[in-house]
């Protein structure tokens, strides 16, 4: 099993007063190495959270996370770091692009974190971003690009380090529809080469279109 989720439980200490806000109950996931799902719920459900605690982002208060079997849920951020960067890649909302950098320098900075040769560097970005044929966005400025442009740009960063899996948190939620249609189907085919495919979302088409839908209301999976 590539994820396994045992009695995950979220409790944060809230700002204003102290009081703790639970935002994940006793979650129990499996996710088998190639699916492609759907978390689902309403706002402040706990989708997010869940998809954070799955990608290394952060650490449940409780319980168990096994990924490819090993039990990550107690380890040191900086090891939560690394498995971060080897194994999942990242796509959000509003893109989370460096606005004033172009696309091939976008693309790049997982790289940069990897260690990787400078003299590496572009020739490996270029690459990623002609597989998704946007090769000719790389000299442009990301602050000047299209919504579809920058989430395609920003999913060719989330695949440089070649993840075997892909945490996309509402990542149509700022396009319009032909652009979301697009991007859906990006998904899709990287999903038929293999990669597990995670994706947060409200909207059903996306949802509908994925292996299995996991609902997720007060923390808890439904």
């Amino acid at each position: 099993m590539l994820i396994e989720l045992i009695g995950i439980e979220k409790t944060y200490i809230t700002r204003r007063d102290g009081v703790p806000l639970k935002a994940l109950n006793g979650i129990n996931l499996t996710i088998k190495k190639g699916e492609m799902v759907a978390i689902k719920g309403s706002s402040g459900a706990g989708k997010s959270t869940l998809l954070h605690i799955i990608g290394c982002l952060d650490k449940p208060t409780s319980g168990i996370y096994k990924l490819d079997g090993a039990d990550v849920s107690k380890e040191s951020s900086a090891k939560l770091s690394k498995i971060r960067n080897k194994k999942f890649g990242f796509v959000m909302q509003h893109f989370a692009l460096v606005e004033e950098d172009n696309a091939l320098q976008n693309v790049g900075i997982p790289l940069l974190f990897a260690k990787t040769p400078i003299s590496q560097i572009d020739t490996l970005a270029m690459e990623q971003l002609r597989q998704l044929s946007i090769e000719n966005l790389a000299k442009q400025r990301v602050s000047k690009l299209s919504g579809g442009e920058k989430q395609r740009v920003a999913i060719a960063r989330a695949l440089i380090n070649q993840p075997e899996v892909i945490l996309a948190d509402e990542p149509t939620g700022a396009l319009d529809s032909e652009n979301s249609t697009m991007i859906l189907k990006i998904f899709k085919a990287l999903n038929a080469q293999g990669k597990t495919i995670i994706i947060v979302t409200h909207e059903d088409f996306v949802a509908n279109a994925c292996d299995r839908i996991i609902t997720i209301s007060d923390g808890r999976i439904k």
